[in-house]
């Protein structure tokens, strides 16, 4: 085999193969078996590539800068405005309907009652939903404005059975507007930076408290 590979001008002299190989003929004619690790690494790949065909995104997603963490982040500000409101101004509006303590207190925490029950299949549905906007966004782009129906209907102070109707509503929306957000979170930002993004969610969750409680003081001294 040499000799003819020498005839063919494809060796060298002293028997190397290309420019600088070591490698004899046969052994680029024949390339060795991978072993266990490289096995493995490509197993990995494999499945890598089959779970992020079946997901439709990426296992871990860009870098992205701190604007995208704000904005991001902003809606936390909101969501707390509302939980503050159901923790210290729902009760006192309830209050008003001569309502027994522990009714009170079941309609103004309904949020995490319910909350609790739906939170499960909301997630399963999300993880499920397929749409061009995503999978999250089609559930907090629903959920949102019947939140804001809701409270603006409890603004006329209507009879106890709609206030009861209502914060039904108003509770198992805002779950479904609130958990599809908070899973977001690893849909768009790389496992390295959710500690940060969490760090910015919780300054503007300590805003969102801070502005209710100032509101509902200021509301209840005039």
């Amino acid at each position: 085999p040499w000799s003819n590979l020498r005839r063919a001008g494809r060796c060298s002299g002293r028997g190397r193969c290309g420019a600088g190989s070591g490698a004899s003929p046969l052994a680029l004619s024949h390339p060795a078996a991978p072993g266990p690790k490289e096995e493995a690494n490509q197993g990995a790949a494999t499945r890598f590539g089959s779970a992020q065909q079946r997901t439709g995104i990426a296992m871990d997603p860009p870098a992205a800068p701190i604007s995208k963490m704000i904005t991001y982040s902003t809606a936390s500000f909101g969501v707390n405005m509302v939980n503050a409101f159901s923790n210290a101004a729902l009760p006192l509006y309830l209050g008003r309907y001569q309502l027994p303590a522990w009714l009170v207190g079941v309609l103004a925490q309904q949020d995490s009652s319910l909350g609790g029950i739906e939170q499960p299949f909301i997630g399963l549905i999300s993880d499920r939903t397929r749409t061009r906007w995503g999978r999250r966004r089609p559930f907090f782009l629903m959920g949102v404005p019947l939140v804001v129906a809701s409270l603006v209907f409890l603004s006329a102070h209507p009879p106890i059975w709609a206030v009861v109707v209502i914060l039904t509503v108003f509770a198992s929306f805002l779950a479904v507007a609130n958990d599809p957000y908070n899973a977001l979170l690893a849909d768009v930002f790389p496992s390295g930076q959710r500690g940060r993004v969490g760090a910015v969610q919780g300054l503007f969750n300590m805003a969102g408290q801070v502005t209710m409680l100032l509101f509902c003081r200021c509301s209840i001294v005039n």
